[in-house]
């Protein structure tokens, strides 16, 4: 397995251990393409793209790593309240308007479809506003260190001589316990049983936290029947009317005015001084060690990593997507982030909840950094966010190059901006800058456009701005692995063409290398043509030729070509000729040729009778002459008619003589006989003979055959212009049809 280095262009004062950049990925598979980007100083984005052969499919992973107490820091943000819910980018707008400038970060705990009511713990700022004893979590320091684990903690009221248990802390009340309820909750209680509401008025500032107690007033019991109204910096301690009898009697005598205790402990110390929280569906890894039990369902995922040194990862990988990514098990997220460097991680929501967002270098708001596998973000109920606290202060302090990584073929152009910061990571204006390349593996332009060179290799391309720069990587391909072929009308691949004479077509080339595809544009690839098959562009635009041919397009990159094989074939307007029919290479040159037309634009009509004066015509116009000065011998041809030239030229070169009455009969359907009479005596008037190819005894019906026409009959049989009917019968008073004129007529052309 080829492993590459994958350095990180930073500024000495920006620069940040990345090591995760570096690291191989043997848990996921094959590495195709892996990238980065500085953020932030201390904050970095990451992406990589590997081949699994298990899965005989891509995995795609985006994480941000971050290292503490730098100036981003992580918090855990969520709607108006506990159970409001929206997109990365609308709850990271409602922070933007608090004061808190969101750089990156990614979905957060397990949630219930139905309410959004997260799992597990939340905490902001130090205060707990959501809390179940059953789950792991994640934990934030001020400095913004990040722990791993089961808080350990317990809520529990006090009410008179006894201490009550409480459950859950603004989850949803169960049916036989304590529940507590502020206003970060809900409006209401949203319980649908009746049962006991007690309003508790703090006696001094609000604030439940890890390790304390608050003294209550109550202030009002309710005997409330479902949902109860939460008033405004207030607690509700709920019990529903199926609750035991030691829990109802506990709150029988509660009074206003009586104060109950709310009591917070942690049994894990570390926890004490813990300012953000988020529940953490199961842990993964402990001590560097993958947990057991971890199942192995392909899906998308999100996780959190604590490195050795404190480094944080907010790590997600794509899913249910073929071609993009299948999505991993749990186990396989463990042992990716124990590659990355993790000896703590914990799983959080995944699915089509998988959401990394990020603010990148000079942008206004942050972008969607993985492919969600519901096409669109998710709402959740929930988030880590990294942020910035201070104000803009207007005056650049880092540069970024977009896009940051591109992949390209040789000869093709991409365009590059330049955006700028402030050392809170706020857009600034973008100062003075100049564009270079570090590899010299093609040309810049000072307004943005890169084109790359014949040779490969990988190039850097460096805006400097004074004493900030920004960097972009980019790597040119040479010759690619795959190329692929694509009408451009309607975006499906083309392997091989079938085009109408004189038809256009627009074809566009894509290339792959490492199964990723490459910047590139029509101008990069060598269109040709092998075969008299029409013509082709430098823009790939190919033109049948207007007449029948087979050949190839030839499509050529680097030292990669890729054929495809084209017929150039008859434009048949007619519905009931078809390719498959024995007469349909007759009828098409035919039809080419101008000898012989359709009974209608769209109909042929190949088994319909020919009249003689309709063969009479299509015989003259072979011919090519018109009409001498002979006068017309037959009654029954008036002047002017469509057939009239014709005859008259038909019967002064002997081709027909008429019948005794002196009558041409124009309309009577031609018989067998007289059709191949008619083409003997063309030919005679040509100077030509018919060859005798074809050896034998004649039809088992010559006995029939008009003494007339037996010559005629004969000579067509022996030159093979005619065949036989069922037991070799000729059936010489039978119609001649049209398919037939037109297959005796070329292959009478075929051997005069």
């Amino acid at each position: 397995m080829k492993r590459k280095v994958i350095s990180m262009l930073l500024t000495a004062a920006t620069l940040i251990s990345c090591l995760s950049l570096l690291a191989s990925a043997a848990v996921l598979g094959d590495e195709l393409h892996t990238a980065g980007t500085e953020l932030a100083e201390g904050t970095a984005l990451a992406k990589g793209v590997y081949w699994n052969t298990a899965y005989s499919d891509k995995l795609a992973e985006n994480y941000i790593e971050y290292t503490p107490s730098y100036a981003v820091t992580p918090i855990v943000a969520y709607g108006g309240s506990i159970l409001s819910a929206g997109s990365f980018s609308s709850i990271a707008a409602q922070m933007e308007r608090r004061g808190l400038h969101v750089i990156g970060g990614i979905n957060g705990d397990y949630f219930k479809l139905a309410t959004y009511e997260p799992l597990g713990l939340v905490m902001s700022e130090g205060n707990i506003k959501s809390s179940a004893s059953d789950f792991d979590a994640i934990g934030f320091r001020a400095d913004g260190t990040a722990l791993i684990g089961k808080p350990g903690m317990s809520i529990s009221a006090k009410i008179g001589g006894n201490s009550f248990p409480i459950p859950v802390f603004n989850k949803v009340r169960e049916s036989r316990e304590f529940a507590l309820f502020s206003d970060d909750f809900s409006t209401t209680t949203r319980n649908t049983k009746n049962g006991v509401d007690i309003v508790l008025a703090p006696t001094s500032t609000l604030n439940l936290t890890t390790n304390g107690s608050l003294d209550m007033t109550v202030e009002a019991v309710h005997q409330s029947a479902g949902a109860m109204n939460i008033p405004a910096g207030r607690l509700v301690l709920s019990l529903s009317e199926e609750a035991d009898d030691w829990r109802k009697g506990g709150i029988a005598n509660v009074n206003a005015g009586d104060t109950i205790t709310i009591e917070v402990s942690t049994a894990n110390p570390e926890w004490h001084d813990v300012q953000y929280a988020i529940g953490c569906f199961q842990k993964l890894v402990s001590n560097g060690n993958v947990e057991g039990g971890l199942e192995s369902t392909l899906n998308p995922r999100t996780a959190v990593g604590v490195k050795a040194d404190g480094t944080v990862i907010l790590y997600t990988i794509d899913g249910r997507q073929a071609g993009v990514s299948a999505g991993t098990g749990m186990k396989q997220v463990a042992e990716r982030l124990i590659e990355l460097g993790c000896v703590e991680a914990g799983l959080m929501d995944g699915g089509g909840s998988t959401s990394l967002n990020a603010l990148y270098i000079g942008d206004e708001a942050v972008s969607q950094i993985n492919k969600p596998s519901d096409g669109s973000p998710r709402s959740v109920t929930n988030y880590i966010m990294l942020v910035t606290k201070a104000g803009p202060t207007g005056q650049p302090a880092r540069l970024g190059v977009y896009p940051y990584d591109v992949l390209m073929l040789s000869g093709a152009t991409q365009s590059f901006n330049v955006k700028a910061a402030d050392s809170s990571g706020y857009a600034t204006a973008t100062p003075g800058f100049t564009l270079s390349l570090k590899n010299e593996l093609g040309t810049i332009s000072q307004d943005g456009v890169f084109t790359a060179g014949p040779v490969g290799g990988e190039e850097t391309l460096v805006a400097s701005g004074g004493e900030i720069e920004g960097f972009a990587t980019i790597k040119v391909v040479d010759t690619p692995q795959i190329i692929t072929i694509y009408d451009e009308s309607t975006w499906e691949t083309v392997s091989t063409l079938k085009m109408v004479r004189g038809e256009s077509i627009n074809l566009y080339a894509a290339s792959a290398y490492n199964r990723m595809t490459l910047v590139s544009s029509d101008s990069c690839y060598k269109w040709e043509l092998t075969g008299d098959i029409g013509t082709i562009d430098s823009a790939g635009r190919f033109t049948a030729a207007n007449h029948d041919a087979s050949g190839e397009i030839k499509i050529t990159a680097g030292g990669k070509t890729v054929t495809v094989p084209v017929s150039v074939v008859w434009n048949n307007p007619f519905s009931d000729v078809k390719e498959s029919d024995w007469f349909y290479e007759s009828v098409k040159k035919s039809y080419d040729s101008g000898i012989i037309n359709g009974v209608s634009s769209t109909q042929f009509s190949p088994e319909g009778g020919m009249t003689r004066a309709m063969l009479v015509t299509l015989l003259h116009r072979i011919d090519g002459t018109t009409a001498s000065d002979g006068s017309n011998p037959f009654s029954d041809v008036p002047a002017g008619e469509w057939y009239t030239e014709a005859v008259i030229w038909a019967s002064k070169n002997g081709i027909v003589a008429g019948y005794d009455d002196g009558r041409f009969y124009p309309d009577q359907f031609l018989s067998r006989e007289q059709m191949c009479t008619l083409i003997l005596r063309y030919v005679n008037y040509k100077g030509n003979t018919l060859p005798e190819n074809v050896q034998g005894g004649g039809f088992s019906d010559a006995g029939s055959i008009s003494a007339y026409a037996k010559a005629g009959v004969e000579a067509c049989r022996k030159a093979g212009l005619v065949n036989g009917k069922d037991g070799n019968r000729f059936d010489p008073q039978g119609g001649a049809t049209r398919a037939e004129v037109a297959t005796i007529i070329q292959r009478m052309l075929g051997v005069i």
